[in-house]
């Protein structure tokens, strides 16, 4: 921790060691580890009892003492509920770019499909599918299937938005079955089912 050091003029002194320096900076380390753990449990139990804006607090505040990707992405939806639209922008484009520096796909990909939601929300619809395409490419380069169908059903429900039925039928169909095939019931399989079903009844009266 320490030792003895001989000064110039003779003078005895004890000056820290290399390994006492370590110990203390994994002491440091170990602590700010644990606050931001502690924060982070706490936004986590604030979104999963709806109140957003403390959630949203207690994630800065893990980011604040120590920067995480998994902070950034639920800081990132805690600011969508809340309508925050433009910080939660800020916030994601963020994460993107840590997630780049990481060289970290996954995160990348879910980076890329909830800013895809912030500009849909804020109807830069032309913004949002770049994004949802973005995070398609990468869901499909690393294999993950759920993610795809995710980025497919929201590319169909933006076509939708803009009134281009025939392609949001396409596209939520191609959902459809990606998540029929890996036998989930996800979120996103409810809403496609109910869009492709809104869509063929419309389709259906537009030829009557």
């Amino acid at each position: 921790m320490v030792e003895f050091s001989q000064g110039p003029r003779g003078e005895l002194t004890q000056k820290a060691t290399l390994s006492g320096f370590k110990k203390e900076l994994e002491e440091a380390a170990a602590e700010r580890v644990s606050e931001a753990e502690d924060y982070f449990n706490a936004a986590e139990r604030d979104l999963l009892s709806n109140r957003y804006k403390d959630a949203a607090n207690n994630y800065k505040k893990s980011i604040n003492i120590l920067p995480t990707m998994s902070a950034y992405l639920n800081l990132g939806i805690s600011l969508i509920y809340v309508t925050d639209y433009l910080q939660a922008e800020d916030i994601l484009i963020s994460g993107i770019q840590i997630a780049r520096k990481k060289a970290d796909q996954w995160y990348e990909g879910a980076f890329l499909g909830n800013i895809g939601s912030v500009y849909s929300l804020q109807a830069k619809v032309q913004d949002a599918l770049a994004s949802y395409q973005a995070a398609l490419k990468i869901h499909k380069q690393i294999g993950d299937p759920l993610g795809e169908a995710n980025d497919l059903a929201s590319i169909g429900i933006t076509y939708a938005m803009q009134g281009k039925n025939h392609e949001s039928l396409y596209v939520l169909k191609k959902a459809r079955t990606i998540y029929l095939k890996l036998g989930v019931i996800a979120p996103g399989l409810r809403i496609v089912q109910k869009i492709i079903k809104h869509l063929n009844n419309t389709m259906k009266r537009s030829f009557q």
